[in-house]
């Protein structure tokens, strides 16, 4: 059962890597030409990632590497920032094939990956290469109406979640709005540090949830951005770790 576990989970991989090589037919050339420019043709790319994405899931599940449940219910807001925490290498796919239209954080190495370069730069996905370009890019994006997600550890969970501070300087300053996202990940595979062989004996099981939306307008309100900054830092910390250590789906929306 181990050596089928492996030959599922590597059958995932390839398949992941042909869903990108078939929409590098259509991003290629709206990358050449530079229509990514245009608001329209990122939303058509964004939604073009979005059913092959969803479409990869489905295939994942008839296939029997891994099965997930999507809990949160998305309704568009402007100035939305949706947040979660990253337990493995599924996570962005998860969020991306359910929220329309969503732009996001993603790691410069991905812009040189042969599957996922043009998809990234059709859909004007923000690089966090630059710290200082990347900030001014999520605020622009934020303050334009668009949907942020981002993931607050910047990389994926080694043991106990640890945000950054950049995604609640993004929040306070640039979003009205804040989507607190779980991912709850029933086995320990595809994770930092882990070969991707070493897989579990069932198939991996994912559950996505909300924590909680925040009305940033009114959170900290009488307070100076920097202390807000450092308040929401510190909340979602604690909401966050409390959830890893408690394990069960209940969280306080305080």
């Amino acid at each position: 059962m181990y050596y089928l576990r492996v030959f599922l989970i590597g059958f995932g991989f390839t398949l992941f890597g042909f869903v990108g090589l078939l929409g590098n037919i259509i991003f290629i050339p709206i990358v050449v030409l530079g229509l990514y420019r245009y608001k329209k043709v990122r939303f058509f790319s964004r939604d073009l990632v979005r059913f092959s994405w969803f479409l990869y899931l489905q295939g994942l599940k008839i296939f029997g590497v891994a099965t997930y449940t999507f809990e949160y219910h998305y309704h568009y807001k402007k100035r939305l920032m949706i947040i979660a925490n990253h337990p493995s290498l599924l996570d962005i796919v998860f969020l991306l094939a359910h929220i329309r239209h969503a732009n996001c954080i993603v790691k410069e190495s991905l812009q040189r990956n042969i599957f996922l370069r043009f998809a990234i730069k059709a859909s004007g996905y923000i690089s966090n290469g630059d710290s200082q370009e990347f900030l001014q890019k999520s605020l622009q994006a934020l303050k334009d109406g668009e949907v942020l997600v981002i993931f607050p550890e910047g990389t994926r969970t080694k043991q106990e979640i640890n945000f950054h501070k950049a995604a609640s300087y993004l929040a306070i300053n640039g979003a009205d709005y804040l989507e607190m996202l779980y991912i709850k990940s029933y086995q320990s595979a595809l994770k930092k540090g882990q070969k991707w062989y070493n897989v579990p004996q069932n198939r991996l099981t994912y559950k996505i949830y909300s924590l909680g939306e925040k009305n940033l307008l009114e959170f900290e309100s009488k307070k100076s951005n920097p202390l807000r900054v450092r308040d929401l830092h510190r909340t979602l910390n604690h909401l966050y770790q409390s959830q890893q250590k408690d394990g069960n789906g209940t969280a306080s929306n305080d």
